[in-house]
């Protein structure tokens, strides 16, 4: 039988050997490999076992002797580059932190000017503004049936941080939501509101209503569009573009505050919430598969059967119904929220990235993608229906210049009508001319 050579060509070495042998120094790997190889042959001659068997034998041994040489060679210097690793990720991270985000871009700020997006009077207020973290905010799910314990608990801590923080940092009520639904932190954002132990308590509080439905976490501004859209429990509602669906839970919340009121007034004591399921429904629609799973799991916290989940082009959504509960052959809503895809600068005050990477040509793309929803969606809308169309942007091709586009093709069998007044809020209508 042959001899196992332990050194010189590769191909005499079994697999596991060829792996140690490469993160090993060959030089220094051979050189231990043959003087392991000659003892074996010394010890084989000495001991009278002569033949291919002792010489087998001795290979092996010599071979196991060279595998444990070469892990502990392997296993020191894998020990020491870790070592020398950690310690020049820590050097590094001591030397180069985080730099900080730079709130200003040059061509933001000369493009805006020139859209006169507000009074020139205002302009300094409004770029102090967006340069502020965004507060935190929440919404209490009305037709929750503890709901009335959740605006308890609000209005408690509300007090308790008053007296330990002060009114700036203190959790106050949306004076324009109905019912004492809406709370906004004055100057809280809201990853200050998860990192910072000082709300540990409150934080603790939020999740266990939002993991049982009595509240969502929700933006200010995004409680906005729903409101205006004056949702009654009869309604069919097409939510167009509803991930990651927090519109969508106001919606199916909004369509159960008929039954809420009437059993506040002791009209009728049939009309429980959850219970008594509206007559109404709502469908929300989003174009991306996986965001339609995080759509229908944002739904599950607001127990209403009167929701249906479809996954489509918003611009190209069915507008055939075969078998319509009234013999109808056209699908038809009574209110739509086109909460449209688009450039989302007016979100730079919790997206700092954006202060980086914004430019003018970002809404290029966008608007002709827009403009195709809002002509589905008015497609869709009833005779004396109400849409609403909303945006994240700032800027006027996605906004003014969609908008106009419609009012121009459509003429009369459309009408632009102004939102409807909110307590405490202040609504300008925007008249500026767009270059």
């Amino acid at each position: 039988m042959p001899k196992r050579k332990l050194c010189g060509d590769s191909s005499g070495v079994p697999a596991p050997l060829e792996a140690a042998a490469e993160e090993t120094e060959r030089t220094t790997a051979c050189r231990g490999a043959s003087e392991g190889a000659a003892c074996s042959e010394r010890n084989a001659g000495a001991s009278g076992f002569g033949g291919e068997r002792g010489e087998e034998r001795d290979g092996r041994n010599g071979e196991k002797q060279w595998r444990e040489r070469s892990r502990r060679r392997c296993g020191k210097r894998r020990k020491e580059q870790t070592h020398d690793g950690d310690r020049g990720k820590e050097e590094e991270g001591k030397a180069m932190p985080y730099a900080p985000l730079i709130y200003e871009n040059a061509a933001f700020e000369e493009y805006y000017k020139a859209q006169k997006i507000c009074p020139p009077q205002e302009w300094n207020m409004f770029m102090a503004c967006i340069k502020t973290s965004l507060p935190a905010s929440v919404r209490v799910n009305r037709s929750a049936p503890l709901w009335k314990s959740t605006v308890d608990l609000l209005k408690q801590l509300s007090t308790k941080e008053k007296d330990e923080a002060g009114l700036e940092e203190s959790l106050q009520p949306l004076t324009w939501m109905p019912h004492e639904v809406g709370w906004q932190w004055n100057t809280v954002c809201k990853v200050r509101l998860r990192r910072d132990d000082s709300f540990k308590r409150i934080r603790r509080h939020l999740m266990n209503e939002d993991y049982r439905g009595g509240l969502t976490r929700q933006e200010a501004v995004s409680m906005l569009p729903v409101l205006f859209l004056d949702v009654r429990p009869e309604h069919r509602i097409l939510d167009m573009c509803a991930s990651p669906g927090s519109k969508t839970t106001q919606i199916l919340d909004m369509l159960q505050w008929h039954a809420v009121n009437s059993l506040q007034d002791g009209a009728n004591s049939q009309a429980l919430p959850g219970l008594g399921p509206p007559t109404g429904f709502v469908i929300a629609n989003d174009v991306d598969a996986q965001r339609t799973q995080t759509l229908a799991h944002q739904c599950m916290k607001v127990a209403s059967p009167a929701i249906a989940i479809s996954c489509s082009d918003a611009s190209l959504f069915p507008l055939t119904l075969p078998d319509g509960p009234t013999g109808e052959t056209r699908l038809q809503f009574d209110r739509i929220l086109a909460d449209v895809p688009c450039s989302g600068d007016g979100t730079m005050r919790k997206n700092g990235d954006l202060w980086r990477k914004w430019s003018a040509g970002g809404s290029l793309s966008l608007h002709s993608i827009q403009l195709g929803i809002l002509h589905r969606g008015l497609q869709l809308l009833r005779v004396g229906g109400r849409l609403v169309y909303s945006t994240c942007s700032l800027s006027p091709l996605e906004d003014e210049a969609v908008i106009a586009a419609v009012l121009l093709q459509y003429g009369d069998a459309i009408e632009l009508v102004p939102p409807p007044p909110l307590p405490g809020a202040s609504v300008s209508r925007n008249a500026r001319e767009t270059r």
